[in-house]
């Protein structure tokens, strides 16, 4: 009797190019890890072949998932790029997956203080719990508007955020860090601008333009992601099962609402760590 199937026989692929910088890990030099999660690790360091401290995040699980979520925050990071308040991606790496980012940081050490902090919630747990925080109360207008001039650019590329929330917007201060001469210079580049912000995690954000149609639409189990405290009424109550680019615009929208009422009643960031440990 004749066989019914034949052997099969398998051809690797050759990979796209997905047009990304890319970096080689073994040039990576780990210098401190400042942050961890389910997703992976992130590491401060710096690169065989750049000057500037440089930021790496690495995924954890070799799962495809895990792999396509990458490539996809790194295809959002490079297609977003050119903004001063979208963070600077420098690279992609695929043996292991990772990112890399230019290093912001909100250093101190000019107000007395040996410390740094790398996003609005670090910053204000520091000024709100160890000073007074009416000290840099004025630097709030400024990380306003440059949040909304981030996420303001982002829609308009068409692309959702998704998690919005203090602890995804960067803060730096290296602009005026090491030179100024002077006090007068010094007091001087402050007062032109005391801060940058820049938003920041592109995991969960959402393109138009690299999303298949099936992919638009999405079932609630995709369409409900984000932080509790910062998350829209209609996605945190799954009030629809399916969402277009203009209805998870509109949910950034309310979650730059409530990171705006941050600025002025930091609680809410503690509230959203109690919401986040009870779930």
């Amino acid at each position: 009797m004749a066989a019914l199937f034949k052997l099969p026989s398998l051809k690797k692929k050759e990979k796209k190019s997905s047009m990304l910088p890319t970096f080689n890990w073994a040039t990576f030099q780990k210098e401190k890890k400042i942050g961890s999660g389910t997703f992976g690790s992130v590491y401060m360091g710096k690169c065989v072949d750049r000057d500037e401290k440089v930021v790496v995040k690495k995924v954890k699980s070799d799962s495809y998932d895990s792999k396509a979520l990458c490539r996809k925050a790194a295809a959002l990071l490079n297609e977003t790029q050119g903004h001063r308040n979208i963070i600077k991606f420098l690279g992609f790496c695929d043996e292991p997956y990772a990112i890399m980012m230019e290093h912001s940081n909100f250093d101190f050490q000019p107000f007395g203080m040996e410390k740094t902090v790398s996003n609005l919630e670090d910053f204000f747990h520091f000024v709100d719990e160890e000073y007074e925080f009416h000290s840099f109360a004025d630097v709030m207008p400024t990380c306003a508007k440059d949040i909304i001039a981030g996420l303001q650019h982002l829609h308009d590329m068409d692309i959702a955020h998704r998690d919005l929330k203090p602890g995804n917007v960067l803060v730096s201060n290296q602009h005026y860090i090491g030179c100024c001469n002077s006090e007068i210079d010094f007091a001087n580049a402050y007062g032109k601008c005391p801060i940058v912000c820049k938003l920041a995690d592109f995991g969960l954000s959402r393109s138009l333009d690299l999303q298949t149609k099936s992919f638009l639409m999405s079932k609630t189990v995709s369409v409900c992601r984000g932080t509790l405290a910062f998350m829209a009424p209609e996605i945190h109550l799954q009030h629809f099962f399916q969402a277009g680019q203009e209805e998870l615009k509109n949910a950034d929208i309310w979650s730059l609402g409530m990171l705006m009422y941050t600025l002025i009643q930091t609680s809410v960031v503690l509230i959203e760590m109690n919401l986040n440990s009870s779930v």
